[in-house]
């Protein structure tokens, strides 16, 4: 039978100049791997909030022109002004946008009548406000004086996980 020497070199882990570059290398990759996915987290936040406002906006634009189309209808019928400006709002209010998946009004418009300046304010409760004032003119026409879209800004800071849900 022949026995084995036991040496010192047996226990040794022997780190070359290539195993040194292959676990840097590793390392490198691992850290651009969770860089590369708090990026597109946010990223993919980012692009959410803003496919959110642009909905509201479009909610917002389509409500306020179907609440002019129908306060002209009424104000060249002979409605009075405050019957004008009811069913201008239960017109805008019934756009089918207006309501969310399970029916409830995602928006709310308030209105004045000033003489012969009408105005309207449309608010999806994200920050964003549209603002209108129309103005009857002589023909009995109404013209555009305000079509302004508004923002609230917030001051609070945004604290979040950068990973998402990870």
């Amino acid at each position: 039978m022949a026995s084995r020497k036991a040496t010192t070199n047996d226990s040794e882990v022997r780190m070359g100049p290539l195993a040194l570059f292959t676990l840097m290398a590793v390392i490198c990759l691992a850290v651009l791997a969770v860089l590369a996915l708090s990026t597109s987290n946010a990223t993919m936040a980012l692009a959410q909030r803003r496919a959110d406002a642009t909905d509201q906006l479009y909610l917002d634009e389509a409500a306020a022109q179907t609440f002019v189309a129908t306060l002209d209808e009424q104000l060249a019928t002979g409605a009075d002004d405050q019957t004008a400006l009811d069913r201008a709002t239960d017109a805008a209010l019934a756009i089918p946008a207006a309501r969310d998946l399970q029916g409830d009004l995602q928006l709310q418009v308030s209105t004045d009548a000033i003489g012969d300046t009408y105005s309207a304010s449309f608010d999806c409760g994200n920050g964003r406000q549209l603002e209108i004032a129309l103005i009857k003119d002589g023909d009995g026409d109404l013209r555009v004086q305000r079509w302004r879209m508004t923002t609230v800004v917030n001051d609070e800071p945004m604290m979040g996980n950068l990973l998402g849900s990870l």
